[in-house]
């Protein structure tokens, strides 16, 4: 009889996705994001969930529809013309599109309470959270089973001993309930966790990925199993990835934008957050945030008008380095120092292809950089020229003419001698 060796494939990870995560999809400008987000229905029998998730997508989803059709809706301008010019042609347009522009955001504020009255006909985010929220799975932690009260008493211990995940501030356990029921889905199913967060609590987003919080994934290891994994990404995309659900480039895009749009915090600001990190992760998280700002440096005038005086082209940022940062009034300020490499032109004369500068980056609580103090120089390559300085010809000094014989003459003997 033969037997053959075969190892069974590995079970997908099982996905958690914060609340967070479910709300920024109100922020989407386009179908592709709504796209990414009904990918969820195909994967139920794979996400946890919980009431607490539920609870908080219900209780926030108003607040967040208003501040997502809030900056979306053109502000009302006034145009000042003089007399002589009302009836010209250009103001009668003008007049007659700020009235065709009244109509439509009259439009837009009936859509919007039809939203809101009427969620399960109306709101397309809503109808893709519901069926995930009414799934009758065994991931889903629900008021009503029998496991909820179990976890509760587990999650209100976890709150009073401070143990992550939970904000300094926190009165309510609700985190620490996702979490508990976390556990007890990877160790019932033997499968690793990925958690889709944007929350500081679950851990850190660096220039180069997510990292978990070290006591949460020593946790999961010590109450599963020590190969258990438990794997942080920002991005609903990256943990469809992780359970191979293919994702199209615009859906990628569409959540980038979205994460843009979205706040910077929620209740904690991640100024604050990042002010209490070690030294080398403080650097690391600014990097992640500065890295497009610092990129844009090729279109401002510094950069550009050396840019101007070279002979490359295609240039991109190459590196920055992050020193001296400082927490002040709300505030992050650090000095930066970069460089931008190019391609030089073969058919024209090299002129550089590295231009180096520096300026100073100031983080407000939102999110939001601003770049200010800054410099930049094409380095040219030139060889420093030799030292054209004629030798000094100056003679040498004479030496010293020497001293004179200050030895005092003799004595006149007493008598003279006899003749």
């Amino acid at each position: 009889m033969t037997t053959t060796n075969s190892t069974k494939p590995k079970d997908p990870p099982l996905i958690f996705i914060d609340t967070n995560i479910l709300l920024d999809f109100y922020r989407s400008r386009n179908d592709a994001g709504l796209d990414l987000l009904a990918k969820i229905d195909g994967l139920h029998d794979s996400i946890i969930t919980t009431c607490q998730v539920e609870m908080e997508f219900k209780k926030n989803r108003q607040k967040v529809i208003y501040e997502a059709v809030g900056k979306s809706a053109p502000q009302e301008s006034s145009i000042q013309v003089p007399a002589f010019l009302k009836e010209a042609a250009n103001v009668k347009v003008i007049n007659n599109r700020k009235k065709e522009v009244a109509k439509r955001l009259k439009r837009i504020d009936e859509q919007l309470l039809k939203t809101l009255r009427n969620p399960t006909t109306q709101d397309k985010v809503y109808q893709t959270a519901q069926r995930l929220f009414s799934y009758q799975g065994p991931l889903n932690l629900r008021r009503d089973t029998a496991q909820y009260r179990s976890v509760w008493r587990k999650a209100l211990r976890r709150f009073f001993e401070g143990r992550p995940p939970r904000k300094k501030e926190d009165l309510s356990i609700g985190d620490s309930i996702n979490w508990e029921w976390i556990v007890a889905c990877a160790k019932a199913t033997k499968r690793d966790v990925v958690v889709v967060s944007r929350d500081a609590d679950y851990g850190l987003a660096s220039r180069d990925g997510c990292e978990a919080n070290t006591w949460l994934v020593e946790e999961l290891k010590e109450r599963c199993n020590k190969r258990r994994q438990l794997i942080l990404v920002d991005r609903l995309s990256a943990a469809f990835r992780l359970v191979n659900v293919p994702v199209k480039p615009t859906e990628v895009a569409s959540e980038k934008q979205i994460i843009r749009a979205s706040p910077a915090s929620s209740s904690d600001s991640k100024l604050t957050t990042l002010s209490k990190l070690r030294r080398d992760q403080i650097e690391g998280t600014l990097e992640s945030i500065l890295e497009d700002s610092i990129s844009d440096l090729v279109n401002d005038d510094p950069v550009s008008s050396e840019i101007a005086s070279s002979n490359a082209t295609g240039w991109g940022l190459d590196t920055f380095e992050i020193t001296d940062v400082k927490f002040d009034k709300g505030r992050c300020k650090a000095h930066v120092a970069f460089s931008f490499s190019g391609d030089q032109d073969d058919d024209k004369p090299w002129c550089g292809t590295e231009i180096r500068g520096e300026c100073v980056a100031l983080i407000d609580e939102n999110g939001d950089v601003e770049l200010s103090n800054v410099s930049a120089e094409l380095d040219r390559g030139y060889d420093e020229p030799p030292d054209e300085t004629p030798p000094d010809e100056t003679p040498p000094p004479e030496p010293p003419d020497e001293p004179p014989d200050e030895t005092p003459p003799p004595e006149p003997p007493d008598e003279l001698p006899k003749v």
